[in-house]
């Protein structure tokens, strides 16, 4: 059984900036690698065309920013797609 995932005693903790990071198969780590490959493609179907830092490019701080204040650098257009599985 997986360690609870606040089990420090056990936890993985990366070496310095710019070290490799240990690799392990996703059984190892305690996933099931058929759901986590499920999980990685439905992450890629639905990439975000929200920014990945929460920096535009403007250099504002996402924070900022208004909900309904239109960005120059926004692409994002369309509805974000229901899940079958909605609560």
């Amino acid at each position: 059984m997986p360690a609870a995932a606040n089990d420090t005693r056990s936890a993985y903790v990366p070496g310095h900036h710019g070290s490799a990071w240990e690799r392990v198969k996703p059984i190892a780590a305690g996933f099931d690698p058929g759901k986590l490959e499920a999980a990685v493609a439905l992450a890629v179907a639905r990439e975000s065309c929200w920014p990945r830092t929460f920096y535009y490019p403007d250099g504002r701080y996402v924070g900022i920013v208004e909900w309904n204040e239109v960005s120059k650098t926004a692409t994002c257009g369309t509805p974000v797609p229901r899940s079958s599985r909605a609560a």
